[in-house]
């Protein structure tokens, strides 16, 4: 009987999808071919390493349980000593089997702002550094083509030349975790980065490598560049472009958690329904970093109305702090991640490198939040919210999050390192690497067109 349920769920799963796969419509080899071959006529010869940074879900993500769960004997599963991966697969998410799932995803966060994960779990980004880490986020049958990430991007690479897992590299993390562990030296995120870099570098005949970050990617890879001196940039950097980066946030972090409609898009809904999904979300201090920072905006919009209160994004702490009191991590979290480009990096974490940013202003962003279930304070499964007002973005990030610390790099100079602004119209915040047009427009600015 449960072979029949799970196959019916996966059924009307995948027709419900079936459009997914033409909107990510697939460049073929000879294609890419063709299409690297007119920009490679207009550059200088030199296939220089490419470095890839992955947004939020955008990396493949294994543990190894110890199979001890004292509170609930049903998720006692032991990986037997070895990883196996669950960002993404099939099986963990589906009915009967997502509330372990759920559970042994849900963090927690020191006072300090460090991630606690669940007794028992160990979690590492799966595949570091090699392509399979970021192209597809599964390899399960039938499901691959839905959980396609960066390979439409790295096929256009392979058609100029590249070659996997030597002048192209990724660098996955575990995007759950709260940034503060970034700077811990056993993550490997920041240390890891540099010496990902140099070993490209050395690998390639000395040649430079292109950083290329993609939604919250961008914002590691300004914490990797930023805490980086002038000179190992001159030396090891040819150029950075940066894609779809909410550097000021997003509002529909917030809309997560008040369980706000919102788009996921690497994270297909047949495994990421609201009640398999939302409720591990909430507790990603990865992700609540993501939230908007008025101290990295121009523009102090009305976020949501409630009981009698207008609460703007500059007062986004207290917002969290009331809206989510009975989730304390929530505010904490948030607190403890400001600062991280204007604190503890000189000049605004400016990159100091030449520089490209790539920001989207063609689809209505979500911004304004109105609550339709429960009150401030109850646990934030008992919360409901709808959108009631957007900004021009990408469909994801808004364009003032995309631009102002940018701007601000670009006004103290950059180090001495020029920055281009380039405005893609008509392309989705995910679609600047997934889609077809999105990862051609991406390689032009790479490629100098």
């Amino acid at each position: 009987m449960r072979f029949v349920v799970v196959f019916a769920f996966l059924l009307v799963s995948l027709v419900q999808l079936s459009w997914t796969l033409s909107e990510y419509d697939e460049i073929s080899k000879s294609e890419a071919a063709d299409f690297a071959q007119a920009l490679r006529e207009s550059n200088d010869g030199v296939l220089h390493p490419i470095l890839f940074v992955p947004g939020l879900f955008g990396s493949r993500l294994e543990w190894k349980l110890d199979g001890k769960d004292d509170e609930n004997l049903a998720c006692s599963h032991s990986t037997k000593g070895k990883y196996d991966q669950f960002w993404i697969t099939i099986p963990d998410m589906l009915p009967f089997e997502d509330s372990c799932w759920i559970r042994k995803n849900k963090l927690g966060l020191t006072a300090e702002g460090h991630t606690i994960p669940q007794p028992g779990v160990d979690v590492r980004p799966a595949h570091w550094p090699l392509v399979r880490s970021v192209e597809y986020l599964t390899d399960t049958v039938g499901f691959k083509e839905l959980a396609k990430y960066a390979h439409n991007f790295f096929q256009l690479l392979r058609g100029m030349g590249y070659t996997d897992n030597v002048n192209i590299l990724a660098h996955p993390y575990d995007f759950r975790a709260s940034p503060i562990d970034y700077f811990d030296p056993s993550t490997g995120v920041l240390d890891k980065f540099a010496g990902l870099v140099e070993h490209m570098y050395a690998t390639n005949g000395n040649t430079p490598v292109v950083l290329v970050g993609h939604s919250m990617g961008v914002l590691v890879a300004t914490l990797c560049l930023g805490h980086q001196t002038q000179e190992w940039k001159d030396k090891y950097i040819h150029q950075a472009v940066f894609a779809g980066g909410p550097l000021g946030g997003a509002p529909d972090l917030v809309g997560a958690v008040i369980n706000a409609p919102g788009e996921f898009p690497l994270v297909p809904p047949v495994y990421a329904s609201e009640s398999t999904f939302v409720p591990a979300l909430q507790t990603w201090c990865g992700g609540i970093w993501l939230a908007p920072d008025s101290s990295l905006l121009t523009e102090d919009n009305l976020l949501i109305k409630h009981d009698g209160k207008d609460y703007k994004l500059s007062d986004m702490d207290e917002f969290l702090r009331t809206a989510a009191a009975a989730e304390p991590a929530v505010a904490r979290c948030f607190e403890k991640t400001r600062g991280l480009f204007t604190e503890q990096c000189e000049n605004d974490c400016a990159p100091g490198v030449d520089l490209t940013i790539l920001y989207g202003t063609s689809f209505k962003t979500n911004a304004q939040y109105e609550l339709i279930k429960g009150e401030f304070g109850q646990p934030l499964k008992d919360l409901k919210a709808k959108v009631t007002g957007h900004v021009i973005g990408d469909g994801t990030v808004p364009m003032d999050s995309a631009l102002t610390l940018p701007r601000r790099w670009e006004a103290s100079g950059n180090n001495g390192h020029p920055i281009k602004f380039i405005e893609v119209l008509n392309v989705k915040h995910n679609d600047l690497v997934c889609s077809s047009a999105g990862a051609k427009t991406l390689f032009k600015a790479i490629f100098g067109q």
